[in-house]
């Protein structure tokens, strides 16, 4: 009998406990980590540049005149006395890399693809401008097979195979790094005579207006432009021949 009194009067304090009114919420802690679907971790981009002069021959002291920067970005960073670099916190991505020294054209690594954790090595190779010039050009093109004949002088007697880079489009604006400005691009070989010339031509039809500029270049250094995926010959130097302005003549 006591043992059911007991119980019952358990039952009666059970029912007769109701929940009272929330109090107010506490602060509100600090944020923990970012999970998987947050901010991806930075990491490292490393590689070596190997540096060339305009004789296309190896640089081997004095490596650390090189800038490397993330375009699109304020990531930058120069290279070490022995050619590499480190750029640090790049956040995950795909990235162009530019790099540039005091007497090279702008050479960019594209599309490289970064997880964001960890190092990533690209490697890069880079060639100084070239300092010999071309004066007095003739461009002309030959009627019965589409030759180019160009003939000029070099204004100076560096003892070396020259390689003049030709370009034609259908504007006068043609600039050797940005490839929406011309539609062709060949190396010309220069002969004993300082004369060289071109086999091929733009496919244009007859009659077309198209232009041309001769630059001097060291053959063998490019990257492919993404956006058009178009190769650019960086390796080229600052003055070319003046804009020619030619007709394309039925071919036979």
């Amino acid at each position: 009998m006591k043992h059911f009194i007991l119980l019952l009067a358990c039952c009666i304090l059970l029912v007769n406990c109701k929940k009272g009114p929330e109090g107010p919420k506490g602060e509100t802690g600090a944020p923990g980590n970012n999970g998987p679907s947050g901010t991806a971790a930075t990491g490292t981009i490393s590689g070596n540049v190997y540096q060339y002069d305009e004789f296309s021959k190896r640089v081997q002291t004095s490596l650390n005149t090189i800038t490397v920067s993330v375009e699109g970005t304020t990531l930058s960073t120069v290279t070490n006395e022995k050619g590499i670099y480190t750029l640090a916190d790049v956040p995950a991505g795909t990235y162009t890399l530019n790099y540039k020294g005091p007497k090279t054209q702008v050479m960019k690594n594209t599309q490289v693809s970064f997880v964001g954790n960890g190092i990533l090595y690209v490697h890069a190779s880079i060639v100084d401008k070239p300092t010999w010039l071309i004066s007095n050009p003739t461009l002309t093109i030959n009627a019965n097979q589409p030759i180019y004949g160009l003939t000029g002088t070099i204004t100076n007697t560096l003892n070396f195979p020259k390689s003049p880079l030709l370009l034609c489009g259908l504007s006068p604006d043609i600039d050797n790094q940005n490839p929406a400005t011309y539609d062709y691009a060949r190396f010309i070989n220069l002969n004993s005579n300082q004369s060289f010339y071109s086999s091929g031509s733009p496919q244009y039809p007859e009659g077309t207006i198209f232009y041309a500029k001769v630059y001097a270049a060291v053959p063998g250094f490019s990257y492919t432009e993404v956006s058009s995926q178009r190769v650019v010959n960086y390796s080229v130097g600052d003055v070319s021949s003046p804009v020619f302005t030619l007709t394309m003549p039925k071919i036979n």
